[in-house]
């Protein structure tokens, strides 16, 4: 461009430098003749430099439209290149993929250029940086479990995940954004305006789509309030089995501590002086002890089971085996009441021997405890080649269970006879525990019952 200048300029000036010279030489030309008093008159000669000027005016003219043109043509090709750098400046900074397009610039535009180009780069990377710090916000915002809401100070809500909307029973394909519009929950919206005026934290407790939901709100300083929602509805119930745990546990407890302190309050008074007397309290203390004893230690199993506290080894074992065994434990009870136990089949597991025996213990001493006079007890054990699992079913003839009490007896302390469970020397752990064991042991269980009928409890692992 420069170079295209400077030639520009230079013809211009040797054409006006052209035509000044000429009228210059003319006019010395005249004052020379006059001088020398030559005999052109002075008319002849103004006649002369007339005759020249339209020649002049032609030639200025001319050299007007030619830089016009020239001026013109630059022009329109100096703004379509800056038009062609403005658009692929604007495509930059939209697009990070494409890079600015400097063509082939004027060296006299190059710093500026430059600049341009180095501006553009440090503002697509802070465009650039930007858009990742959102993206990373609204992936932590959307996979959050807790929900989030932001409402500004016109309850305009600028910000939420997709998991508040269920949390605060927002309707369906609602296009409005004013929270108090949006939020059903009258105690929740006083909490949010509240939270406008007084600026300091609050906590409310609700409850919608049966669920518990924990809401903490806080002011921004900047103008608005953040909602935090969290959803507690498995903590209350753990609160729940908790506190219900606890009652329970100090009830079973005070049972066979009543019971002992007052026996030894007879005998330690003096109250009872008979030798069998005195025999059988003391059998009965040692009993109640007993009771204790296996209570606090369900307990501290079921605890460990709960807590995954304890490592157990594997090894194989024959689940014929090992009720055999169980059976050799119980011969007494089992003769007792006559009972008949029929054992068919045989698998071998690869698993904890504590668990398996643990759970066989359970069950089998359940079938026997609960049965009838005269009763009998069917265990099948069976191996499932193409799936590889294995199953056991314990069925007895016994009292049965109702349906209804079907899925609780594995809660903890469940007994469907209190009265008939106490005098059997049962916890109301027993299932429970077997539940638990049999969930370490990666397997399921379930049962199928009926009044008077008996019942058939089957694992499978």
């Amino acid at each position: 461009m420069k170079k295209r200048i400077i030639l520009f300029m230079v013809i211009l000036n040797l054409a006006v430098l052209a035509i000044f010279t000429t009228v210059s030489f003319m006019l010395a030309n005249f004052e020379y003749n006059r001088i020398t008093k030559s005999t052109l008159p002075f008319s002849v000669m103004q006649e002369l430099i007339m005759s020249m000027i339209p020649f002049i005016i032609i030639l200025i003219i001319l050299l007007i439209i030619i830089s016009l043109i020239f001026s013109s043509v630059f022009t329109k090709k100096l703004v379509k290149y800056f038009e062609s750098f403005a658009k692929s400046l604007r495509e930059t900074i939209r697009d990070k993929d494409k890079s600015l397009k400097t063509g082939e610039y004027y060296e006299e535009f190059y710093l500026i250029i430059q600049d341009f180009k180095e501006l553009s780069e440090e503002l697509s990377n802070n465009i650039n940086q930007i858009k990742n710090e959102k993206q990373k916000i609204e992936d932590i915002i959307s996979n959050m479990k807790e929900g989030i809401l932001f409402v500004d100070n016109n309850f305009i809500i600028l910000l939420k995940n997709e998991i508040v909307a269920e949390m605060l029973s927002f309707p369906t394909g609602a296009t409005d954004n004013n929270f108090l519009m949006l939020c059903r929950n009258i105690e929740l919206q006083d909490a949010v305006k509240g939270e406008m005026q007084n600026e300091t934290e609050t906590i409310v407790n609700y409850v919608t789509n049966d669920k518990v939901y924990m809401a903490f709100i806080s002011y921004v300083k900047s103008g608005g309030v953040v909602l935090l929602i969290n959803d507690v509805t498995e903590l209350m119930r753990l609160e729940g089995v908790k506190r219900e745990l606890f009652e329970n546990v100090t009830h079973e407890l005070k049972t066979p501590l009543t019971s002992i302190r007052g026996f030894s309050e007879l005998i330690a008074e003096d109250m009872v002086k008979d030798k069998a007397d005195i025999k059988k309290y003391s059998k009965l203390i040692l009993d109640e002890s007993n009771r204790l004893i296996y209570l606090i230690n369900d307990i501290l199993m079921l605890s460990d089971f709960e807590n995954a506290k304890t490592i157990h080894d594997t090894s194989e074992i024959s689940l014929r085996a090992e009720f055999e065994k169980e059976l050799a434990i119980l011969e007494n009870q089992i003769k007792e009441k006559n009972l008949s136990v029929e054992i068919v089949g045989d698998a071998r597991v690869e698993a904890s021997e504590d668990l398996i025996s643990i759970v066989i213990q359970n069950i089998f001493d359940n079938a026997v405890k609960y049965n009838v006079q005269d009763g009998s007890i069917k265990i099948e054990i069976e191996r499932f080649t193409e799936t590889g699992k294995t199953r056991f079913a314990v069925s007895d003839t016994g009292i049965g269970i109702e349906e209804k009490d079907q899925e609780k007896v594995f809660e903890r302390f469940y007994r469907v006879d209190k009265s008939r469970s106490k005098k059997a020397g049962g916890t109301g752990l027993g299932l429970a525990i077997v539940k638990h064991a049999v969930s370490n042991l990666d397997g399921t269980i379930s049962i199928k019952s009926a009044p008077d009928e008996g019942t058939a409890i089957t694992v499978t692992l």
